[in-house]
């Protein structure tokens, strides 16, 4: 029995449970769109000048097994074909030789292990992997192999994939590809051939998929437990690990139907044909295998076409029945070049990527985004793309003064901010609304990092963007928003009346004010302050005090606890009382008597 998925026969199906959280169930393609070949032979077609001797001699094992390709073909003259015309060539007679894979592209830590050496070394573009290999990607780490009939692989971030075969046919290039996702995510898209499929088996710890010209996807858990793969387009042959056996070309297949009983597949049991639309799942405590129709391709459209943040912040439309979301960034229209992988663990549609190692490498440039839904099986659905361009340096400067939110009193402002990298100027803009419609001020040639700028009483916001060399624009910082007020205005105070008991204050009320603070002092710089009185009215008394010279001020107080300036100081003389003298004149009166 022999030990390969088998490509393109598919034999009886496994019956599926369909249907993901939500999505109503569906039924796969009838066994007649999906027609039995015999995918155990090559079909050339015969070139001018080309024998039959010369083509076994070129491609099979044993040149003496050109009369078993004579008979197999029914060719009267080995010596005349007929050109244009097909030669079926079994693949059991064809030549096998070592095959290499190349690296096209490679992002972040990236490691590649060769047999016999245990250590890992990095791994670039352009290297050529070979049979044995094992690939590793780290966090935000991937890499693109393109094998020698076109077929690629994408492998994802955290993810380890082994190369257990890579093979040609003769000299027919086509290839015979085995390979192991031990855990991580990869995307396969293999190359339909012309005359045969190639030969393409990807394995996991629990499935092994064997593929014709197709478009698939992978995940394995980190402890390889469980397994999904989603089908793009084409048919995958899915069976469990240890459970896979040969189909016979014309096998008789039995679709997959909504709502069927879901059967477990024992060793030995036939392979479990996956549809374009459709995918499938091994999970732990589960037997057999889980699937169903894959979740929507989400609404992209609320994602602006262009960002100027770093870090990325992005959200998109909800979707019903989604767990959570699959997020990647690629280099413009090519998805080969994988930069930036999220997945979130929450059903809120939104990706962020904040560590500044991930985005290091990421140039103000043009993108895709492809975002696609996790349904409760953790099935991977289609996949939106969104392009929109990266525009986020130099990068804006922070604000240093004043403080977010700040109130200032008076009609000066100052600011200050920080000097980014590569920043040689400065733009600033102040408007009276958020949305910088009708900026009351806009500048860009400031050169240093501060300013002080004159501002009417309101409300006002200002922001702040970096000017590289040649005049290079960067976005605009985060608007800060400043309240200016007027200085509450100083009390004119009126002169002081002094009675027997009491020293009596008053002065004109002052706009704006909703207190008054007095200082009351015995020397001119009130250093030696004797009362400090607050009050709400426009008039204070205070005890009459000894006899004596002191000086006395106010000042507003605003509805907020700001302070005024204080007026000018004034001085008063308190005087000796008059009745002890008078007490004289009396006393010597009364002595001459």
């Amino acid at each position: 029995m022999r030990d390969k998925v088998c490509f393109g026969v598919f034999g009886l199906a496994l019956m599926l449970t369909l249907g993901n959280a939500g999505a109503a169930a569906a039924k796969l393609p009838s066994p007649a769109t999906v027609p039995a070949v015999d995918d155990s032979a090559w079909q050339y077609r015969v070139q001018p000048a080309d024998t039959l001797t010369g083509l076994t001699d070129a491609y099979l094992q044993d040149s003496a097994n050109w009369r078993e390709l004579q008979r197999l073909n029914k060719v009267a003259d080995p010596l005349k074909l007929v050109p244009g015309s097909t030669l079926r060539m079994p693949l059991r007679l064809l030549r096998r030789e070592a095959s290499v894979a190349q690296v096209v592209f490679t992002q972040g830590a990236v490691s590649l292990v060769r047999p016999p050496a245990e250590a890992a070394t990095p791994l670039v573009a352009g290297t050529t992997v070979q049979t044995g290999d094992r690939l590793r990607t780290g966090e935000q780490g991937s890499v693109s192999l393109r094998f020698v009939d076109g077929s690629r692989l994408l492998i994802a971030p955290g993810s380890e994939v082994s190369i257990e075969q890579l093979l040609v046919y003769g000299r027919s290039a086509l290839p015979a590809m085995k390979l192991r996702l031990n855990r991580g995510s990869a995307d396969s898209k293999v190359e339909k051939q012309p005359s045969r499929p190639a030969d393409y088996e990807l394995k996991t710890p629990s499935l092994n998929l064997g593929v014709r010209g197709t478009e698939f996807r992978v995940q394995v858990s980190d402890d390889g437990q469980a397994t999904r793969a989603q089908v793009l387009e084409g048919v995958v042959a899915a069976v469990l690990a240890g459970a896979s056996v040969p189909v016979e070309a014309g096998a008789r297949r039995t679709p997959v139907e909504a709502g069927a009983r879901r059967t477990p597949v024992e060793a030995g049991a036939p392979t479990t044909p996956v549809e374009a639309g459709f995918g499938v799942a091994t999970l732990p405590g589960q037997p057999g295998l889980q699937g169903g129709k894959l979740p929507a391709a989400p609404d992209l459209g609320s994602v602006p076409p262009l960002l100027d943040r770093i870090p990325l912040t992005l959200a998109w439309s909800a979707q019903a029945g989604v767990q959570a979301w699959r997020a990647q960034v690629f280099a413009a229209g090519d998805f080969e070049r994988l930069l930036l992988d999220s997945r979130s663990s929450s059903s809120s549609p939104k990706a962020s990527w904040g560590a500044t190692a991930e985005l290091a490498d990421l140039p103000d440039g043009r993108y895709t985004l492809r975002v696609r839904a996790i349904d409760a099986l953790g099935l991977e659905g289609l996949a939106s793309d969104w392009p929109f361009t990266l525009k986020a340096r130099p990068e804006p400067p922070f604000n240093r003064a004043p403080p977010a939110n700040a109130v200032v009193y008076g009609d000066t402002l100052d600011l200050a901010w920080t000097r980014p990298a590569n920043a040689l100027k400065f733009r600033l803009q102040v408007a009276s609304t958020a949305d910088f419609a009708a900026p009351q001020l806009d500048q860009s040639d400031l050169v240093g990092t501060e300013t002080r700028i004159t501002l009417p009483p309101g409300v006002h916001h200002y922001r702040l963007a970096s000017i590289a060399k040649g005049d290079d624009l960067g976005p605009f910082g985060d608007p800060q928003k400043v309240t200016m007020r007027p200085i509450p205005p100083t009390p004119a105070l009126q002169a002081p009346e002094l009675s027997d008991k009491e020293l009596n204050f008053r002065w004109a009320a002052a706009a704006g004010a909703a207190r008054y603070q007095l200082q009351f002092a015995s020397d001119a710089a009130f250093k030696q302050l004797l009362a400090e009185p607050s009050t709400d009215l426009p008039l204070l008394a205070l005890p009459r005090p000894a006899p004596g010279i002191y000086y006395l001020r106010v000042r507003s107080v605003d509805a907020d606890g700001h302070a005024g300036p204080f007026g000018s100081a004034q001085q008063i003389e308190i005087p000796r009382s008059q009745w002890p003298w008078l007490l004289v004149p009396a006393a010597l009166l009364l002595l001459a008597l």
